[in-house]
């Protein structure tokens, strides 16, 4: 009876298996026919590769790393001796173990490699941006880095920072595990409850765990000029003020400076055999995080800053306009955008584009054209084959060469842009805090054909998704001039930048 349940199960799972892969291969296949139907099969190949190698590496090294240290946990046990009662108690537990070592090994090792290469493979475009970074040519006013640094690299590097911190933790709790379940860690019993082995182990886990957070104090140094100030949050400002340059930036380099003494005191555990030096700096950073992390900022901030607020802050808001208005594309702004603002909303074809968006019907456009692609139907288009864009909520059409065509606003977006303020926008998705009108898009009405323009040269964002996806966006120089004469400038940008000078930011 117990065989043939065995086998009744092993082949339900390999019948759920198989179905499953064959849902993901239908899935593949079927996303591989649609970017080909519309010729930017280059844009899913380059997508899944990058998530396939995401989500081999990061899994394999989760899976790697609680293996390791589960098999080092088990190298590293005790002779049993006379036996607790915790231990009898265990020994089944053992047992049962020592006869499928190598299958709960891999078991042990399966769930967390899954788990972590599942969510590198949804980080593909922090991945894809930092690998292919373009230069801003223009540096931050406080750490003097480059834009790009920013905007492109330090996710990446805080996403890495992250991973590692997970995999030690799940390291560290897996051999824990192990080394109570032979011995290496009591509850009761004579002697030592944590056997040297389990001590240097464990201690060096811990060691390298405290050592990445101090990287963590590091970048969250930079971290400051993309985030809000709890205080300044309310009012829209973003990035580093006097509070924040006099008591933040100094709290998290000591931070940084006790969690590396406080790694190195654990990696020596080893050879120490005692945690009393490393317990005791853990416990000074604990305090020290509380005292000059939160408690010297808000004392700063209260008898320093508010007493002479605008005095202290200025310098800082005259960084925070200056990246705004750099950020949202405003230099030069009141000029030169509202006549081409004004010229869309006088637009026929603009006007039309919502009443397209429901039913397809074409507005402003030759009679004779048969309408299949409505609105909304082209923006999905767009959004598939350019995922690294947001796109405009009202697309209009056009007549170039007895076609008909959608146009589509492509926007290039950041939310990591320092000192600039973040908000909302009309076009989906998070907050920003950097945004350009860097891509048209034209949809055929009749064929739903694609098609990517360069519209902004200069843009460093957009120079980068066209890095990571070569061949997808065509040059400026190939629009055509007839298409080119039709193009209007978006409205909803227009709005979010007269907003953002309403708001003076």
């Amino acid at each position: 009876m117990r065989a043939a349940a065995r086998v009744l199960l092993g082949t339900v799972f390999v019948l759920l298996l198989l179905f499953l892969l064959s849902l993901i291969a239908f899935d593949l296949w079927t996303g591989r026919v649609w970017y080909r139907s519309v010729g930017f099969s280059s844009v899913y190949t380059v997508r899944l590769r990058t998530q396939g190698m995401l989500f081999v590496t990061f899994g394999l090294l989760m899976a790697l790393a609680t293996a390791l240290n589960a098999w080092l946990a088990y190298r590293l046990r005790p002779p049993l001796s006379a036996m607790s009662f915790e231990q009898r108690h265990l020994e089944r537990y053992r047992t049962s173990v020592a006869r499928h070592r190598a299958r709960a090994l891999v078991a042990v090792a399966m769930l967390p490699g899954l788990a972590a290469g599942t969510v590198a493979a949804a980080a593909w475009k922090t991945w894809l941006a930092a690998a292919n970074s373009t230069s801003f040519g223009s540096a931050d006013p406080q750490f003097h880095r480059d834009l790009s640094f920013y905007v492109f690299r330090l996710p990446w590097y805080r996403f890495l920072v992250d991973f590692g911190l997970v995999a030690l933790a799940v390291s560290a709790f897996t051999a824990a595990l192990v080394h109570y379940l032979y011995g290496g860690i009591r509850m009761q019993g004579p002697g030592r409850l944590l056997s040297y082995p389990a001590q240097g182990h464990l201690g060096v886990l811990l060691g390298l765990l405290v050592g990445l957070k101090a990287v963590a104090y590091w970048l969250d140094r930079y971290s400051l000029a993309v985030k809000a100030g709890a205080d300044r949050a309310a009012g829209g400002w973003n990035g580093i003020g006097y509070t924040e340059a006099n008591a933040v930036l100094p709290a998290k380099a000591v931070m940084c400076g006790i969690a590396v003494i406080c790694a190195v005191l654990f990696l020596a555990t080893p050879l120490r055999r005692t945690w009393a030096l490393p317990l005791a700096a853990l416990a000074l950073m604990a305090f020290s995080s509380v005292l000059i992390g939160s408690i010297c900022p808000a004392l700063v901030q209260q008898f320093q800053v508010k007493p002479d607020e605008q005095a202290k802050e200025a310098p800082y808001v005259a960084r925070n306009s200056a990246a705004t208005a750099a950020a949202y594309g405003m230099s030069g702004y009141v000029a030169a955008a509202a006549p081409r603002a004004g010229a869309l909303q006088a637009s026929p074809s603009a006007s039309g584009a919502s009443s397209g968006s429901s039913d397809g019907s074409s507005t402003g456009s030759s009679s004779e054209a048969a309408v299949r692609v409505a609105a909304d139907d082209a923006r999905q288009r767009v959004q598939a084959v350019a995922p690294w864009l947001r796109t405009g909520a009202s697309p209009y059409q056009v007549t170039v060469g007895g076609r008909t065509e959608w146009v589509v606003d492509g926007y290039t977006t950041s939310d990591s842009y320092p000192f600039a303020a973040r908000t909302g926008t009309a076009m989906g998705g998070g907050a920003v805090d950097y945004i350009r009108d860097s891509v048209k898009a034209t949809v055929d009405v009749s064929t739903g054909a694609v098609a990517l323009y360069q519209w902004d040269t200069v843009d460093p964002v957009l120079r980068t998704w066209m890095r990571a996806f070569p061949g997808t966006v065509r040059p400026y120089a190939t629009l055509d001039d007839e298409l080119k004469s039709e193009l209007r400038y978006p409205q909803e940008l227009f709005a979010l930048q007269q907003d953002m000078l309403g708001s003076r930011r």
